[in-house]
Protein backbone atom coordinates (compact mmCIF):
# COMPACT_ATOMS: atom_id res chain seq x y z
CA UNK A 1 0.00 0.00 0.00
CA UNK A 2 2.92 2.43 0.83
CA UNK A 3 4.72 2.10 -2.67
CA UNK A 4 1.60 2.91 -4.11
CA UNK A 5 1.04 5.84 -2.34
CA UNK A 6 4.47 6.86 -2.77
CA UNK A 7 4.28 7.03 -6.17
CA UNK A 8 1.25 8.69 -6.95
CA UNK A 9 2.69 11.25 -3.90
CA UNK A 10 5.75 11.72 -6.71
CA UNK A 11 4.10 11.72 -9.13
CA UNK A 12 1.72 14.49 -7.55
CA UNK A 13 5.30 16.44 -6.57
CA UNK A 14 6.12 15.94 -10.29
CA UNK A 15 2.82 17.96 -11.97
CA UNK A 16 1.07 15.03 -12.41
CA UNK A 17 -3.36 16.26 -11.61
CA UNK A 18 -4.16 13.67 -9.01
CA UNK A 19 -7.74 13.83 -9.81
CA UNK A 20 -7.25 13.16 -13.56
CA UNK A 21 -3.99 12.84 -14.83
CA UNK A 22 -3.55 12.59 -18.58
CA UNK A 23 -2.56 10.01 -20.60
CA UNK A 24 1.00 11.55 -21.60
CA UNK A 25 1.53 11.27 -17.81
CA UNK A 26 0.73 7.76 -17.13
CA UNK A 27 3.02 6.93 -19.83
CA UNK A 28 5.53 8.76 -18.23
CA UNK A 29 5.04 6.83 -15.29
CA UNK A 30 5.14 3.37 -16.56
CA UNK A 31 1.43 2.48 -17.21
CA UNK A 32 0.83 -0.57 -19.48
CA UNK A 33 -0.13 0.19 -23.19
CA UNK A 34 -0.07 -3.29 -24.93
CA UNK A 35 2.12 -2.25 -28.01
CA UNK A 36 4.82 -0.41 -26.05
CA UNK A 37 4.98 -3.38 -23.29
CA UNK A 38 5.36 -5.82 -26.05
CA UNK A 39 7.23 -3.54 -28.13
CA UNK A 40 10.49 -4.34 -25.18
CA UNK A 41 9.12 -1.91 -22.47
CA UNK A 42 8.60 -5.15 -20.63
CA UNK A 43 9.07 -3.45 -17.34
CA UNK A 44 5.50 -1.43 -17.93
CA UNK A 45 4.13 -4.70 -16.32
CA UNK A 46 6.06 -3.54 -12.96
CA UNK A 47 5.69 -0.44 -12.69
CA UNK A 48 1.76 -0.37 -13.90
CA UNK A 49 1.25 -1.91 -10.97
CA UNK A 50 1.51 1.26 -8.98
CA UNK A 51 0.30 3.84 -11.58
CA UNK A 52 -3.37 5.17 -10.75
CA UNK A 53 -5.78 6.52 -13.04
CA UNK A 54 -6.30 9.32 -10.01
CA UNK A 55 -7.43 9.51 -6.49
CA UNK A 56 -10.79 7.42 -7.13
CA UNK A 57 -9.10 4.72 -8.76
CA UNK A 58 -6.19 4.63 -6.39
CA UNK A 59 -8.36 4.50 -3.29
CA UNK A 60 -10.66 2.02 -4.85
CA UNK A 61 -7.60 -0.09 -5.01
CA UNK A 62 -6.42 0.62 -1.73
CA UNK A 63 -9.84 -0.46 0.09
CA UNK A 64 -9.14 -3.91 -1.81
CA UNK A 65 -6.40 -4.48 -0.70
CA UNK A 66 -6.33 -3.60 3.17
CA UNK A 67 -9.29 -5.76 2.85
CA UNK A 68 -8.29 -8.97 0.67
CA UNK A 69 -4.74 -8.27 1.20
CA UNK A 70 -5.70 -8.92 5.11
CA UNK A 71 -7.37 -11.94 4.68
CA UNK A 72 -4.25 -13.05 2.04
CA UNK A 73 -1.69 -12.46 4.44
CA UNK A 74 -3.33 -14.29 7.16
CA UNK A 75 -3.81 -17.20 5.21
CA UNK A 76 -0.72 -17.41 3.39
CA UNK A 77 1.67 -15.23 5.07
CA UNK A 78 3.25 -11.92 4.53
CA UNK A 79 5.87 -13.61 2.41
CA UNK A 80 3.64 -16.05 0.37
CA UNK A 81 1.41 -12.58 0.12
CA UNK A 82 3.94 -10.62 -1.35
CA UNK A 83 4.18 -12.96 -4.56
CA UNK A 84 0.90 -13.62 -5.29
CA UNK A 85 0.71 -9.90 -5.47
CA UNK A 86 3.32 -9.39 -7.02
CA UNK A 87 2.34 -12.73 -9.80
CA UNK A 88 -0.84 -11.46 -9.83
CA UNK A 89 -0.01 -7.67 -11.10
CA UNK A 90 2.48 -9.02 -13.94
CA UNK A 91 0.31 -11.75 -15.52
CA UNK A 92 -2.79 -8.92 -14.96
CA UNK A 93 -0.53 -6.93 -17.06
CA UNK A 94 0.38 -8.89 -19.86
CA UNK A 95 -3.20 -10.10 -19.98
CA UNK A 96 -3.90 -6.68 -20.39
CA UNK A 97 -1.01 -5.81 -22.80
CA UNK A 98 -2.14 -9.08 -24.86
Amino acid sequence: MAANVLVALAAALAGVPLLDPGADDLLRWGANVGPLTTGGQWWRTLTSMFVHIGLVHLAVNLIALADLGRTAERLFGAGAFLGIYGASGIVGAACSAA
